[in-house]
């Protein structure tokens, strides 16, 4: 496979929406629980996030004890991550305890790793505006 989607159960409407438009025509490895990130040394990875409206994704809480629990578990590998949440609040919190146990793990965040969407995706006015298009666009 060439990329590894690691996406945990609740992955809201839009995101999925976004995934299926992002990864359409793709060769895709999904990974939807803890147990079975196995071999994801040295690929490219993408971290979907879907948090529900308290900030939180219990299928993510698993995934990052793991990521906590096996330093090597993501050696010389490259990622990006996406997260995403119905309201204004917690998805930059989660998207730093996200990052820094990638990294932990030995995963590499280059560039631009991080999509960040709150529930108004006000926090995309600027690009938006840059680009010509919609917030959702």
């Amino acid at each position: 496979m060439d990329q590894h989607l690691i996406c945990p159960w609740g992955a809201n409407p839009r995101l999925q929406q976004l995934l299926t438009r992002v990864l359409e025509g793709k060769r895709v490895q999904i990974y939807q629980r803890a147990e079975d990130l196995w071999d994801l040394q040295n690929k490219k990875l993408l971290f979907a996030l879907g948090l529900d409206e308290t900030g939180l994704n219990f299928g993510y809480v698993r995934i990052l004890a793991r990521l906590r629990r096996e330093p090597g578990l993501l050696n010389g590998s490259t990622a990006g991550l996406i997260v995403d949440g119905p309201g204004e609040l917690f998805t930059k919190s989660t998207a730093a305890e996200l990052a820094f146990a990638v990294n932990q793990a030995g995963c590499a965040l280059v560039g631009r790793p991080l999509v960040e969407a709150t529930g108004t995706l006000e926090n995309f006015r600027i690009q938006a505006q840059n680009l010509h298009t919609d917030l959702e666009g």
